[in-house]
């Protein structure tokens, strides 16, 4: 045996140990400086699951990293849109809105999405919900997606005899449904009429009806006067276009008109006029597809007509047992209207915090996610045609948006602007693009088109209007 050599191979073997677990620690300490934050918060919670519902919505994220990053999704998953997919490293991190577009399958649908950064990656597995109708009707979100953007046939069905007698339409004609109709300065609604309203790109018209001075001391509205809502409601049908239909100025701010108002004191009494009437409103059009919809009030106010806030928060209660009072009524007239989207407004449908915070959803006896929350919005109310446009304009619709967010869509209530006003290009432009940013339909009252010559005002501002709701 060859001492000598033997040591000689002990001595290498030695050494190999020292170099490798020096290049060991070496590793070690190399990775332990390189690696990265890589995380996904929710409301400052890492998360590797998020489940959602089957309404479109959106979930803010946070993504923390302190290096590059990079988001990416499964690329079949076309129903959900990140609003960005890189970054760099930010205190407090950057921030990531998902957007869900509404499942109106029954089955659920998964997706990954798929966090990068310095060699690291974080996987968050999503689950949205299926539509758990299965009527196969569309859904309330769904059809605020389809109807892009509406128009209102304003001071036709829903005129009164708004004088100090409240009789001048009795008085001084037949009383038939074209005096009501024409009373108010426009002409008598024609199928013409309606497919022009399509043809300058609108695809929902909100049709206000104001039903008291058609019905008797028993509160049976007239078969002449139902049939004709019944016919103006047919044009809009037949032209291919969802409809709103509404009970209107039997809200309001009259002492001699209004009857349906927030009054808790008088509530048992007008809640029994309300469910009658909307009986034989909902009996009527009960065989009408998914493209009708309901709306059960329009600008309701206290006993004192207060627009901005009750005088008394009994009214909040007042309104919110009435909304809830539609819905079980439509429902139990059974066949369609057990799956009908229905329209709910908030208190004078005022999109003010005071408002907003008070308005209860009903809750649904047939199926859920077939009711939708509506306001008004003419803001900038001081703004006028040819006024300069600034970002102090944009901050009040901004402004609008977030809180329609904040208490509705994020909440998965849909949500329309059922009356608004364009008063320039850049504002129709701005307010309509935003709100369908947000996933809100606006409404225009009225307006825009000459009903008498069927041509329009203001052509460019149609366009200005239909080409940002697209």
């Amino acid at each position: 045996m060859n001492v000598t050599k033997i040591y000689r191979a002990m001595r290498l073997l030695l050494l190999g140990a020292i170099i490798l677990g020096t290049a060991a620690m070496c590793s070690d300490e190399h990775n332990a400086s390189s690696a990265s934050i890589c995380q996904i918060l929710r409301d400052g919670v890492e998360i590797t699951i998020l489940q959602v519902g089957n309404q479109a919505t959106d979930v803010m994220l946070t993504i923390n990293c302190d290096a590059n990053w990079t988001l990416t999704k499964d690329a079949e998953a076309d129903w959900l849109t990140l609003s960005n997919t890189m970054g760099e490293p930010r205190e407090g991190g950057n921030t990531v809105r998902l957007s869900f577009a509404v499942n109106m399958s029954q089955a659920e649908r998964q997706a990954d999405v798929v966090l990068a950064t310095n060699g690291m990656q974080k996987k968050l597995n999503i689950t949205q919900q299926g539509n758990s109708d299965d009527s196969g009707w569309e859904s309330a979100a769904a059809a605020v997606a389809s109807m892009k953007t509406g128009w209102n046939l304003g001071n036709s069905l829903e005129s009164f005899s708004n004088d100090e007698t409240h009789s001048w339409i009795e008085d001084w004609t037949e009383g038939r449904p074209e005096d009501y109709e024409t009373a108010w300065g426009q002409p008598v609604t024609t199928p013409k009429m309606i497919q022009k309203i399509k043809e300058g790109g609108f695809n929902a018209v909100r049709v206000p009806v104001t039903w008291f001075p058609h019905m008797d001391e028993n509160d049976i509205v007239a078969e002449e006067w139902m049939a004709r809502v019944q016919e103006v409601v047919d044009y809009v049908i037949d032209a291919g276009m969802y409809c709103i239909l509404n009970v209107h100025h039997d809200t309001g701010a009259d002492e001699v008109s209004t009857w349906l108002m927030a009054d808790w004191n008088r509530i048992d009494e007008i809640e029994s006029r309300f469910a009658k009437l909307w009986q034989q409103i909902a009996e009527r059009f009960e065989p009408y597809d998914e493209r009708l919809l309901f709306e059960g009030f329009n600008e309701m106010l206290d006993n004192q007509y207060r627009w901005e806030t009750p005088a008394d928060a009994s009214s909040y209660d007042a309104i919110n047992r009435l909304a809830q009072t539609f819905v079980n009524t439509v429902r139990a007239t059974g066949g369609n209207n057990q799956y009908r989207n229905l329209v709910i407004n908030t208190y004078s449908a005022n999109h003010k915090d005071d408002a907003l915070s008070h308005f209860v959803l009903p809750a649904d006896p047939a199926y859920s996610g077939h009711l939708i929350a509506s306001v008004h919005a003419y803001e900038p109310w001081d703004y006028a045609a040819g006024d300069p446009w600034t970002a102090t304009e944009e901050a009040v619709i901004d402004g609008i948006m977030e809180r329609l967010d904040r208490y509705f869509i994020s909440q998965g209530i849909p949500a329309i602007i059922g009356e608004y006003e364009a008063r320039g290009i850049e504002h129709a432009s701005y307010y309509v693009g935003t709100a369908r940013q947000y996933g809100v339909t606006c409404l225009h009252w009225m307006g825009l088109l000459n009903r008498a010559e069927l041509t329009w005002d203001d052509p460019d501002l149609l366009e200005a209007i239909t080409s940002a709701a697209q």
